[in-house]
């Protein structure tokens, strides 16, 4: 059985998130951020307590490691 649930894409941008959500993911995108951190940091503010970002990113930019 599907739960309840919304989904919302948004391709402004990494930190201009609004909205609470249960979860957040990001598939082969969050290597195009200019700041790991800072979006995640962003991202992990929008959860609801005990929600998820899921990250799916093969690639690592030369910089990020």
């Amino acid at each position: 059985k599907l739960l309840r649930h919304n989904f919302g894409a948004s391709l402004k941008s990494y930190h201009d998130i609004k909205g609470q959500f249960d979860i957040v993911y990001s598939i082969e995108a969050l290597i195009h951020s200019t700041d790991f951190g800072r979006t995640l940091r962003i991202w992990s503010r929008r959860l609801n307590t005990g929600g998820l970002v899921v990250v799916i990113d093969d690639f690592i930019a030369k910089d990020a490691a």
